[in-house]
Formats: C-alpha cells, structure tokens, sequence
C-alpha cells in the first residue's frame, strides 16, 4: 500500500453503542493477500477537551515472517482526521442550533 492503492471489502461486524465502538472485518480485498484475518475496530472516548479515537488492527499472517500491518498507518490515521472533522461539525451543527 505504500504510495499506492488497495480495494476490499469489509463488513461490519460488531457495534457497541455503549462504548461507542464498531468493528469491520475484512472478507475480501488485497489485505487477505497478506493476512489470512484483517478486522479493525474503532473506538471513540469522549474527553473533557475533545475525543480521543483508538483504532485496534486483529489480524494473522498468511506466513510467519510476514510483517506487522504498519503500512496501513497513514490511512488509519486519515480515517481518524475524516472522524475527528465529522464530530466537530456535528458539534457546531449542535451548538448553533442551541442558541436559535
């Protein structure tokens, strides 16, 4: 994936709405290519200043010296920038509509 382009499919798997969470799992795509089982779980904490996203990767090699799935980092952390411009808009959006 570096510098490149990747396709897959994914489902959802799992929704927590109590802990604010959802996990994909991965059921076809270049990732399988790679490892056997790819999930990624998202999960949104609310914070005095803000909101804190951790993202979870669940995955097993297809080979024992494959290496870890760092190459997905840079996207892992666009994907939490779309969040994060999301929850502020939504924030704004609320805020707006408390003072009219």
């Amino acid at each position: 994936m570096i510098g490149g382009s990747e396709s897959g499919k994914e489902r959802i798997e799992a929704i927590d709405v109590d802990n604010k969470s959802v996990t994909f799992n991965f059921f076809e795509g270049d990732v399988l290519k790679v490892y056997k089982t790819f999930k990624s779980t998202l999960q949104v904490t609310n914070m005095d200043d803000g909101c804190l996203i951790k993202v979870t990767l669940a995955y097993e090699k297809q080979h024992e010296d494959t290496s870890p799935p760092t190459m997905y980092l840079d996207f892992v952390a666009n994907v939490c920038k779309d969040i994060e411009a999301y929850l502020l808009k939504a924030q704004d959006k609320a805020a707006e509509d408390s003072v009219s």
